[in-house]
């Protein structure tokens, strides 16, 4: 019994840890949009908050061994965090973390890259990252429903531009030089590059890079590579603008992409403006 005890009181100290670090949280920029089976809105309370830290766990850290099943970092409090309601149950089943310019100037994408270059573009700019959507939710719905919240709240900070991590979960140097080849053939901008931080530098990177510009392999098996995401990103017109950054906790490669939203405006109104969603 004694045991038992202990385990509990050690379980109730990161819930109130977590509950108190984001007790003041405020969303910036009210988005509410509904339809007849869901509610895509930016996250209002606490207990929003922390209900999609735990889907993004869910999602992204499944089976790792953690006190709490969570997915927080500082960059939570900076950011507006959009949300796709199931009307059925009252909880998240998609979720993406925008951090503008208009309320920020540190971005989560600083942790791996030196991103001097895009915070000198000329208008606000948008950083978008930690998309998760339930495994069971993952359809074209439910992403039209995500775009239209961005899209909104593009709107509504006057965003000029999108920026990110964008993730591929491989971890082989010679997979990642692979894939980098086919990204700087075509939808490299060098004006824009990027470069990545110390800690995040592929061990063997340039060694098998070397190796693979020497025997002019078939770029074009790279696009198997390209997950989902990435994929409509540069679709909609996105640049690639680094060298892949490793990174060891989700165990994956990740480069950093560009949108002009003028591009996200024309691919939203072609793909979802003119479908009906429910």
């Amino acid at each position: 019994m004694i045991a038992i005890n202990k385990i509990k009181k050690v379980k109730n100290i990161p819930i109130n840890f977590y509950k108190y670090k984001i007790k003041n949280f405020k969303r910036k920029v009210n988005i509410h949009i509904e339809t007849n089976s869901y509610i895509v809105k930016t996250a209002q309370t606490k207990n929003e908050l922390l209900d999609l830290l735990k889907l993004r766990f869910e999602v992204f850290l499944e089976g790792k061994k953690k006190l709490i099943p969570i997915d927080f970092d500082e960059y939570d409090l900076l950011a507006d965090h959009i949300i796709i309601i199931d009307k059925k149950t009252g909880k998240p089943i998609g979720t993406y973390r925008l951090i503008s310019s208009l309320f920020s100037n540190k971005f989560y994408s600083e942790t791996e890259f030196y991103i001097d270059n895009i915070k000198k573009l000329n208008g606000n700019i948008l950083e978008m990252g930690r998309a998760a959507i339930k495994k069971d939710h993952r359809n074209g719905i439910t992403i039209a429903l995500l775009w239209k919240g961005i899209a909104d709240y593009v709107k509504q900070t006057d965003s000029k531009y999108l920026f990110g991590c964008s993730s591929v979960y491989i971890t082989d140097p010679v997979e990642a030089a692979y894939l980098y080849l086919y990204l700087r053939k075509n939808y490299f901008n060098e004006n824009l590059l990027c470069e990545v931080k110390p800690d995040y530098v592929m061990p063997k990177f340039d060694k098998y890079l070397n190796f693979l510009q020497h025997v002019n392999p078939d770029l074009e098996k790279a696009k198997d590579l390209i997950p989902s995401l990435l994929k409509a990103y540069l679709n909609a017109g996105a640049s690639v603008c680094s060298y892949p950054a490793l990174d060891r906790e989700f165990e994956c490669i990740d480069f950093l992409t560009v949108l002009n939203t003028e591009n996200l405006t024309k691919t939203f109104e072609r793909k979802y403006k003119k479908s009906e969603v429910h």
